[in-house]
């Protein structure tokens, strides 16, 4: 296993000092006792806080994977419990649909993909200006899928459906604050540039 991550690298990246000491001594310890993805779940849950430098978090994350075998697909950011996990949309669609693990999801929704994606439609609300006729149209192959046979999407709907108090972006500047911007401001402001560019 590589070395760890090492307080002057935090800091580096803009993390204080007593919190780069603690992250890195915390890593430490869990990364000598638990498996890559262990030690990821719980140091991102219970070490690295919001407040902490993306870039801080993204180390972390880049060193205790550093070994991961690739051939297995990418790493996982996110590993939520089984409670966690059922609270999510795709936790909801398999209890709706009946599957009783991912693999099962997963081979239905690549074994009947006009069905799952026509699901996928109506459990985003993807606001469609004028329905398709088809979700999915094979009659030139599988080579060559037509989707949404008929449809018009006008992706600006898409973005800002929902409440406008409804939080779109949360983001940092270095050194700086947490700054959150709600679906109502972020409309106003591209408008302000659409505007801007007529």
């Amino acid at each position: 296993m590589s070395e760890s991550v090492t307080p002057g690298e935090l800091v580096e990246l803009g993390m204080k000092a007593p919190d780069a000491e603690m992250v890195s001594s915390r890593v430490s310890f869990y990364r000598a006792s638990l498996s890559m993805a262990e030690c990821w779940s719980v140091v991102s849950k219970e070490v690295l806080r919001p407040e902490h430098p993306f870039d801080a978090h993204l180390l972390v994350y880049s060193e205790l994977f550093s070994e991961w075998n690739h051939r297995n697909g990418p790493p996982p950011a996110w590993m939520p419990d089984a409670a966690t996990a059922a609270t999510t949309n795709i936790g909801r669609l398999m209890k709706v649909k009946g599957f009783s693990s991912f693999a099962d999801l997963h081979r239905w929704s690549v074994t009947e993909r006009a069905e799952f994606w026509g699901e996928m439609i109506r459990r985003l609300h993807i606001p469609l200006k004028r329905e398709p006729m088809k979700v999915l149209e094979l009659a030139a192959g599988v080579e060559h899928p037509e989707w949404l046979v008929g449809g018009q999407l006008n992706i600006a709907d898409a973005c800002f459906a929902g409440s406008p108090e409804r939080l779109a972006i949360t983001y940092q500047r270095e050194g700086d604050v947490i700054r959150r911007v709600t679906l109502g401001e972020l409309k106003v402001l591209t408008h302000r540039v659409a505007n801007g560019l007529r």
